[in-house]
């Protein structure tokens, strides 16, 4: 059962004060899922209380730094976690098509950490997978060649959609279709609209077009954030709009 969201990081690789690079936790019945793992989001999750023992299933948007950098510290954290234990917890890490590959490139540069680990390794496309009674679509989106959306559903059927970085495009509002809550990227201001990410329009745009319940905004370049973000949005979309901030909580229903 999913119950609510932790930020670990809303911004972008651009440093800014009290913005670290893009992290969420997803709590499912006390578990906690990782979706993307920038860097800060180690020291984050310690900041949030939420151990890395805890963590089994991690799901990565794209291969961007500012989403990746600190999985290996993270899965390294693990490892040191585990190492004394006799029963040693498996950890999936789901993403895009080229996961494998990054992962065979990281070993190369480690010691043999990461082999002992007991990694669980999927990659997704226009796919559908369940992890417990957790259900994982996903779709690309306009942003890198593999980059994915994500929509995650409990066995209640609430739903949490996540686009990860994006550009707008119809199968966002099909996949992100009356989501309890819709992490949405808004990364630029409409002055400086580009291919890849979203505008506080385009963002609302898609909200309204899938008629999520409540909207997060999220990944703000500080340009944005000297612009009326919520008098934009609230041009297309009507529901509760929330700008996300590091390390607060937010409630899927």
């Amino acid at each position: 059962m999913i119950t609510y969201l932790t930020v670990l990081g809303s911004g972008t690789i651009i440093p800014q004060k009290n913005r670290s690079c893009a992290g969420y936790v997803l709590h499912d019945s006390g578990t906690p899922i990782l979706m993307d793992c920038g860097p800060g989001s180690l020291l984050r999750l310690g900041e949030a209380g939420i151990s890395v023992r805890n963590i089994n299933l991690v799901l990565i948007s794209h291969f961007h730094l500012d989403h990746v950098s600190d999985l290996a510290p993270l899965l390294m954290a693990r490892w040191l976690q585990d190492i004394d234990l006799a029963q040693k917890g498996e950890i999936t890490v789901a993403g895009p098509v080229g996961l494998r590959k990054w992962f065979t490139l990281l070993a190369e540069q480690t010691e043999d950490w990461l082999a002992e680990l007991k990694l669980n390794l999927v990659e997704m496309e226009s796919s559908s997978h369940r992890f417990g009674s957790l259900k994982v679509d996903s779709r690309p989106t306009p942003h890198t060649e593999n980059s994915l959306c994500f929509r995650l559903t409990d066995e209640r059927g609430k739903v949490l959609f996540y686009s990860g970085d994006t550009y707008y495009s119809e199968a966002l509002v099909t996949l992100a279709r009356r989501a309890d809550l819709a992490v949405i990227e808004c990364s630029v201001p409409e002055s400086r609209r580009e291919e890849g990410h979203l505008s506080p329009r385009l963002a609302g745009k898609l909200a309204s077009e899938a008629r999520v319940k409540k909207l997060l905004l999220t990944h703000f370049y500080e340009e944005v954030l000297a612009v009326k973000i919520l008098k934009q949005v609230s041009a297309f979309f009507s529901g509760k709009v929330y700008l996300a901030r590091d390390l607060k909580n937010y409630s899927i229903s």
